[in-house]
């Protein structure tokens, strides 16, 4: 049977919080990620507008996307899919029950055990090029769109137990997060209700053996792949280096200069313009927050996309770079030539991992 497109391994949410200890609750955001409006902030987006895409869709299959969803990895039956629900369940029922006993509120919650889609299958879709609209008087118009709305709910993980965090005082979240988790200032989770869980329900492993056995057969492949269309191969290609030096240069031209010592070169490009239009005040300033500031000590102006003009009119010189330099047709062959090459060079490893897809 041929597989369904579905990642190789899955983590229920108490083993996903018992990989590692916790972190300070004073925390508020994974450092160096400030790509959102933080909560109460006071500035407005202009209304009406897309939200941003760090990517654009590739309309024609690529040729390695009639191999990416065979890399998936096995497909999870019925069995395997009720036999993890009703683990996770009942480890969260015993969090919770180990919580109270030590004077804390945790309320049950699940999430979907179905496994994520595969690196390749979402990578051999898209380009890591900013979405433009392909008429200008649109992008004029809209720009990048806008990064998020204020106070947006879908900034917040789906967790029915942050409200109650957020409840307590500095001190009784730290003494939460440690019974929960773990001491953060060890880097130790032992004692932890999700260690003791964990300790006392282990995982189902059927549908992990299987996807273990085809890892040890196709992992290196699989591996290669990704790498190849992303940060270690495709992006740091001669031939698109030399792309992005040009549309550098057109941008250049439009009184849009960057610094190449700000970004690795994988990360060149119109993605470029669009960081410099995140971090683009309504005034017209450029506000460069240094890395791994908490988002909630960023400057909210400096951190988001609000539609403003400065960031509408970057977004414009982009589009017409893009324009001179047919940007995204000439990325976009260069990507399907060393997908052709990948192929012709794994041909064998590919043709097996179709040929025995039913096994798995």
């Amino acid at each position: 049977m041929k597989p369904r497109l579905a990642g190789t391994l899955v983590a229920m949410t108490f083993i996903l919080c018992a990989c590692a200890p916790a972190e300070n609750p004073n925390q508020t955001s994974e450092p160096g990620v400030i790509s959102v409006i933080p909560k109460g902030s006071e500035i407005t987006p202009a209304p009406g507008l897309p939200p941003a895409r760090r990517t654009t869709e590739i309309t024609s299959p690529s040729p390695l996307s009639k191999y990416a969803e065979y890399m998936a990895g096995p497909e999870m039956t019925p069995a395997e899919a009720n036999e993890l629900a009703a683990w996770q369940a009942q480890g969260e029922d015993a969090i919770s029950t180990c919580m109270s006993a030590r004077g804390f509120r945790y309320i049950p919650h699940t999430t979907d055990v179905t496994p994520a889609t595969s690196v390749v299958a979402n990578t051999t879709r898209v380009v890591p090029v900013p979405f433009l609209d392909t008429d200008r008087d649109v992008v004029a118009r809209n720009g990048y769109g806008i990064m998020a709305a204020p106070n947006s709910a879908s900034t917040e993980p789906d967790d029915p137990n942050l409200a109650n965090r957020e409840s307590l005082s500095a001190a009784e979240a730290d003494a939460y997060s440690i019974a929960l988790m773990g001491d953060y200032r060890t880097q130790s989770m032992a004692g932890s209700c999700l260690q003791e869980v964990s300790d006392s329900h282990p995982r189902p492993t059927t549908y992990d053996d299987r996807s273990a056995r085809f890892i040890t057969e196709f992992g290196e492949l699989i591996r290669s792949a990704e790498a190849m269309l992303t940060r270690d191969g495709f992006l740091i290609d001669p031939a698109v280096l030399k792309l992005n030096d040009e549309w550098e240069s057109c941008m250049a031209t439009r009184g849009y200069v960057f610094d190449p010592q700000s970004w690795e070169p994988e990360d060149g490009g119109p993605q470029i313009a669009m960081n410099r239009a995140i971090e683009t005040t309504p005034d017209g300033s450029v506000v460069s927050v240094p890395p791994g500031t908490r988002i909630d000590q960023a400057p909210p102006e400096a951190v988001s996309l609000l539609g403003s003009q400065p960031e509408r009119d970057i977004a414009l010189a982009d589009f017409d770079c893009r324009a001179q330099t047919n940007y995204l047709p000439r990325l976009i062959d260069i990507r399907f030539d060393l997908e052709e090459q990948f192929i012709q060079e794994h041909q064998a490893a590919l043709d097996r991992l179709v040929a025995t897809a039913s096994d798995w």
